[in-house]
């Protein structure tokens, strides 16, 4: 929520905010912004939650690009790299698995 307030807030040359824990922000975000933000939200069925955190993820990834870019910084794509393979091999883990797999050297 914070990195899409900081977003609304380069877009309108920080002359809008987002109420309290982000409420207004549908009227800030264009509306494809506002899908990709809906389909960050889950129920209680394991695959839907993996798909939410995955689309939570790229959602944050495009714009903490963005905000990085105006603000000077730059995203880390290397750690952001690292994290996705540590998360992919969660996902991947047998569901009564209580370790990761020795790997072979």
């Amino acid at each position: 929520r914070q990195m899409l307030e900081w977003y609304i807030g380069i877009e309108n040359n920080w002359s809008f905010k987002s109420g309290a824990y982000g409420k207004g922000l549908q009227k800030l975000v264009d509306p494809e912004m506002w899908s990709e933000l809906e389909t960050t939200y889950a129920g209680a069925d394991l695959e839907e939650n993996w798909t939410a955190l995955f689309n939570s993820i790229a959602l944050f990834r495009k714009v903490a690009i963005k905000v990085g870019d105006h603000l000077g910084f730059e995203y880390p794509h290397e750690m952001d790299g690292r994290m996705m393979n540590y998360l992919l091999k969660i996902r991947n883990l047998d569901s009564q698995a209580e370790s990761f797999p020795e790997r072979n050297h």
